[in-house]
């Protein structure tokens, strides 16, 4: 299944058609500075930045972008 999948997503801004990755399809960063100090804005930001990343990913693999 992972290997389905990263063939349908690795020419995608998400990963890299190089290489797949150990465990997963890609590996996408969702905060480029998260700040560990304020552990309740990290958890809505990281809920953020993935709803908003799914959201896109599903919404490509629906239309069949890719």
């Amino acid at each position: 299944m992972q290997k389905r999948y990263w063939h349908k997503l690795k020419n995608t801004e998400w990963a890299s058609a190089q290489r797949m990755p150990k465990y997963s399809v890609f590996e996408v960063p969702l905060l480029e500075s998260p700040d560990f100090d304020d552990l309740n804005e990290l958890w809505v930001s990281v809920c953020s930045g993935f709803e908003s990343l799914s959201d896109q990913i599903v919404k490509a693999l629906k239309l069949g972008e890719i």
